[in-house]
């Protein structure tokens, strides 16, 4: 290729393809510059326009040399690390702008004392070692903030709400990334103690995590102890939703949010009222890759003032001058042994419940020891109503003083403090502006939002105290009329007056407008007494098989559905507050492509095509009836007491085979045996049966009561049935017995494929375990979300540390309930904010519908 020719356009621009007369015109002089290089610019253009490369854009032949000038820009003296010569055209350290030639003039770098501080274009950018601001003014308060930032990663932060307030202000504009500086715990001026626990790593995360820790006797929670609302664990549970709703509440239309609560009274994380020493010493980390803070228990209202000498204070960090750096230095060299003094004492508090809890984790099989601060002391004895509902109060009192003697010698020993501690976790979602933080409006977020919210939920007076006492009353009012149901045989009572219909089908409120309250016919009536709504009438359904009749649109599915949720306490106004039902009933459905592993089908599938074995019978694609009688028989083996089953949601030919299909087709043709020929046999073995059928009669036959709706008002028409039955008999098909499920042993399973850990719910229709989601939307007993979620990382645990080969899924689901009575949903996760308790016949559901399940 020829040479080209010394060649300049108009512009000002070198040619940029003939090296050697670039390499001429800078052996002449004709550029500026610090480093004398340019990208083949004339001087006439942009005296300061190098941009630090050396030689050309091809860094010529030299592979040693790059095109930087042999050492990259860097001076000889590296430990200057001065970047001055490195970038072309900045001189000696600073941004060296020609401001004759860029017409910035005294405007960019002029005084600049009105908003107190520069820019630390002044001598350098910061990157002297032995300058640790950024030039900041402050009034002495300047702080080179990434180095601040490296520094206290050691520790948490403590101070005042205030503090924190004061120092999201001044992060306003910077990167996203600083708001992890935040992690820490900050004191209220009304008593409670806000801890950051985790700060969400970008904009589009998933929120912070956040807890509020308030002692009971706080001036607004003084109700608590007048009417004694901690002494049992429903109380406490009662007290932990009833907050959960008004916090909820509250954060509509903020940053914030909590655990939304349906209609029902349910065991929660989000709010949890507990002792001192169930809280534990919460040091462990919150996430392994993510800045964690230990939970300080809620100290003295003078002692706010008096920093740890091994926990760097926000405020000290905000106001310590560039003066007092080597002392802050020598203050860090030595926290190691004052943090070692804590960690000691920290673990001599904690060493018994710890010990207790790997006890416990051993004895049900678990790999790995339980961290201290989840486990928590022996849960105390669940509040549970005599055979007589109405000597319930007396029999709670016993309860109260035996477990508080048996508590006493604890108690003596444990540090002076407040007895209760209300827990709240939320998640709040910092502002941002594109990557970059919005510090006034996270300020308002916990200035304003939070601390109206939650001190308006802990005022605990006036029109809010009534409705937490009618919150206990409902709950307590609802254990005492299930135990009334569980000693009296039945399966259900409802009692008159109850609104069953609801607003629509996407809403799970009372009907405000129509509604019929039910009413007990005389020959269904009972009566129970209930330690706040006294003596209550109602409808008692009692056990063996039930049939529910009508015609359509008169409410059969509405009875049905009120009855399937009766296994939960509903809050007042509810119109569902005194339905009650056995805790175990389970609704079946058919749910065709569920997967079934290892069942025995013969009780209602004897055969199938091809010599497919249907006493361990194994499926990934199940059909309707196949999918049905498998959830009939997994049910009973998780320990269902009740079966409730609705002819819209079911397989017809697993219900019923009229005389006329028996003809046609022959009984060693057709495989399936309907359940209307094994529902007698199966409430002689204890399993009883509500069923919802109006377009069949064969059930009249073997229904030891049936129930008729008529424009949703209740009839009892046993008699009735019993006489169209005789006027129009059929052949008599029931079978005398009910072959069992033998025990099946599950496999414990590990993750072997790559990839993120993915333990998940997407409301209450799928789980997600990793790469596998596990469809629960035919589970009727998961109403909330909260709940799908926990039934996930149940399931989870099951897998990779309960399951063993050699114990049964019944124990294991025993052991698992045990674990849950003792250390709460803490159990299942760390800190979780959103867990809701769920029934362990759900959670067999849900193992049941694993496609991986393995079985020994």
């Amino acid at each position: 290729m020829s040479e080209r020719s010394d060649y300049t356009d108009d512009r000002g621009y070198g040619d940029r393809g003939n090296r050697r007369d670039r390499y001429d015109r800078r052996d002449r002089g004709d550029y500026r510059g610090s480093a004398g290089y340019d990208r083949g610019y004339r001087s006439s253009y942009r005296g300061d326009g190098d941009r630090g490369y050396g030689r050309d854009r091809g860094y010529g032949n030299r592979r040693d040399d790059r095109g930087y000038n042999r050492d990259r820009g860097y001076r000889d003296n590296r430990e200057e690390r001065r970047y001055g010569d490195r970038r072309g055209g900045y001189q000696q350290g600073n941004r060296g702008y020609d401001r004759s030639d860029q017409g910035y003039g005294d405007r960019r770098e002029g005084n600049r004392d009105h908003r107190g501080y520069d820019r630390g274009y002044d001598r350098d950018r910061g990157y002297d070692r032995d300058r640790r601001d950024q030039g900041y003014d402050r009034n002495g308060r300047g702080r080179d903030y990434r180095r601040e930032g490296r520094r206290h990663e050691k520790g948490p932060r403590q101070g005042t709400l205030a503090d924190l307030v004061d120092y999201l202000h001044v992060l306003d504009n910077r990167p996203y990334a600083a708001y992890r500086d935040t992690v820490g715990h900050y004191r209220a001026s009304e008593g409670w103690v806000l801890h950051v626990d985790y700060v969400q790593p970008d904009p589009y995360a998933p929120p912070t995590r956040i807890r509020i820790q308030a002692p009971a006797d706080l001036p607004g929670l003084k109700l608590l102890a007048e009417h004694d609302l901690t002494s049992t664990r429903d109380r406490r549970i009662a007290v932990g939703d009833f907050l959960t709703r008004e916090l909820h509440r509250g954060f509509r239309g903020t940053n914030l949010s909590i655990a939304s609560p349906g209609q029902e009274i349910l065991e929660r994380c989000s709010v949890i009222v507990s002792a001192p020493a169930e809280s534990g010493s919460e040091t462990q980390a919150d996430d392994a890759d993510s800045p964690t803070a230990p939970a300080a228990a809620v100290e003295d209202a003078g002692a706010s003032a008096q920093q740890d000498d091994g926990v760097v204070d926000l405020f000290t960090a905000l106001t310590e001058s560039a003066d007092g750096d080597a002392a802050a230095e020598n203050a860090a060299a030595e926290k190691p042994a004052s943090a070692e003094d804590v960690t000691t004492a920290e673990a001599t508090a904690t060493t018994d419940s710890a010990i207790a809890a790997d006890d416990f984790a051993a004895a049900i099989g678990s790999t790995e020891p339980v961290d201290a601060a989840v486990a928590g002391p022996p849960a105390e004895p669940e509040f549970t109503e005599p055979p007589s509902a109405a000597s319930a109060p007396e029999a709670a009192d016993d309860e109260s003083a035996e477990s508080a003697q048996s508590d006493a010698p604890a108690a003596a020993a444990a540090p002076a403090g407040p007895e209760f501690i209300i827990e709240i976790r939320a998640r709040v979602a910092l502002p941002a502006r594109g990557r970059s933080i919005r510090g006034r409006e996270a300020a308002n977020i916990f200035s304003h939002d939070l601390t109206r919210e939650v001190n308006a939920a802990l005022d605990l007076t006036g029109e809010r105290a009534e409705r937490l006492l009618a919150h206990v009353a409902a709950l307590e009012d609802h254990r005492a009329l299930t135990q009334a149901v569980l000693d009296n045989g039945w399966v259900s009572f409802l009692a008159d007056g109850s609104i069953l219909p609801r607003r629509s089908g996407v809403s799970d409120e009372p009907m405000e407008e129509g509604a019929v309250p039910l009413t007990a016919p005389d020959s269904l009536a009972a009566t129970v007494h209930l330690p706040h709504a006294g003596e209550v009438r109602g409808t008692a359904v009692g056990s063996g098989v039930t049939l529910v009749v009508g015609g359509g649109y008169h409410g059969k599915s509405t009875l049905l559905s009120a009855i399937e949720r009766g296994v939960y306490p509903h809050v007042p106004g509810d119109g569902r507050e005194l339905v009650a039902t056995v805790p175990d009933a389970v609704k079946v459905r058919a749910a065709d492509g569920r997967a079934v592993t290892g069942v025995d089908l013969t009780p209602f599938i004897s055969h199938l095509p091809g010599g497919r074995d249907t006493a361990a019978f194994t499926t990934t694609n199940a059909s309707g009836s196949t999918s049905q009688a498998a959830s009939i028989v997994e049910s009973i083996e998780s320990g269902a007491s009740a079966l409730l089953l609705d002819e819209d949601t079911s397989a017809t030919n697993l219900l019923i085979r009229d005389a006329r299909m028996r003809t046609l087709v022959a009984d060693d043709q057709e495989p399936i045996t309907p359940l209307v020929d094994r529902v007698g046999a199966l409430a002689q073995a204890g399993v009883s049966t509500v069923l919802v059928m109006g377009g069949s009669g064969d059930y009249l036959d073997v229904a030891d009561r049936v129930l008729l709706l008529d424009s949703y008002v209740l009839h009892d028409a046993t008699e009735q049935a019993a006489e169209v039955a005789a006027a129009q008999p059929r052949e008599t098909t029931a079978l005398a017995d009910f072959p069992m499920q033998a025990p099946r042993v599950p496999l414990p399973s590990q993750r072997t494929q790559r990839g993120p850990v993915r333990t998940r719910s997407r409301g209450t229709d799928s789980l997600t375990l990793d790469r596998e989601d596990i469809d629960i939307s035919d589970v009727a007993g998961v109403v909330e979300s909260g709940q799908a979620e926990a039934v996930a990382h149940a399931l989870r645990a099951l897998l990779e540390q309960r399951f063993d080969g050699e114990s049964t899924l019944a124990e294991c689901l025993e052991d698992l309930e045990a674990l849950l009575d003792d250390e709460g949903l803490d159990a299942l996760d760390r800190r979780p904010a959103f867990l809701v308790r769920p029934r362990m016949v759900d959670v067999a559901a849900a193992v049941n519908r694993y496609r991986k399940l393995k079985l020994a």
